[in-house]
């Protein structure tokens, strides 16, 4: 199913990101994804948001994940195991992003 990035997935998305990056982003969330079992999209966008942040490889390995299995995903953001990792991310990312 596809989904439209959460409002807090698009603050981070209009933060200091390179172009190319956010562009990515932008289309991978505009794909199909299955969250059976899963829960939270905007834990799922985060995610996709903390790897691509981490670099071009953390960028692929968030499209391969999304388009696979997004507990994947969630794992190698250190998601999986923390319903409320994602939080703290964002307002620990947010903060640095915006100063």
């Amino acid at each position: 199913m596809k989904h439209e990035p959460t409002r807090r997935t698009c603050v981070l998305l209009e933060q200091d990101i390179a172009a190319p990056v956010r562009e990515r982003l932008i289309r991978l969330f505009s794909t199909d994804v299955t969250l059976t079992g899963i829960g939270d999209l905007e834990r799922i966008q985060f995610a996709a948001v903390k790897l691509a942040l981490s670099g071009a490889t953390g960028l692929a390995l968030a499209e391969h994940h999304w388009s696979r299995d997004v507990r994947d995903l969630l794992v190698s953001a250190d998601f999986a195991h923390d319903l409320k990792a994602h939080e703290r991310w964002y307002r620990e990312t947010i903060t640095a992003l915006v100063i």
